[in-house]
């Protein structure tokens, strides 16, 4: 079925979604990287973090019915222009990936 009208949802919503991420990478991701990483590496960090500005494009949807009940089947694409660029510091210094 046609989801025009969730596509353009998406849409509205995506700098939001983009920022609530960027946040959730900030405030919890980054934390759990640095607890983790091995003693010679620190302060990893994202420098930047971003889903881009191109939106994931859902559809068709399709419901299809099964002996357990209905299935519903949703196409997701995404084509990201994603810019992450995460940094660390190391003995050798400042490492950008």
């Amino acid at each position: 079925g046609d989801v025009s009208w969730l596509n353009a949802l998406v849409a509205k919503m995506w700098p939001n979604l983009d920022r609530a991420i960027q946040k959730i990478v900030r405030d919890t991701i980054t934390p759990l990287i640095n607890e983790s990483a091995p003693s010679m590496v620190s302060n990893i960090k994202f420098a930047e973090f971003s889903l881009g500005s191109n939106t994931p494009a859902l559809g068709p949807i399709r419901v299809v019915e099964t002996h357990n009940g209905l299935k519903i089947r949703l196409t997701f694409e995404f084509r990201s222009n994603n810019s992450i660029r995460l940094e660390c510091t190391t003995m050798a210094g400042v490492i950008a990936l």
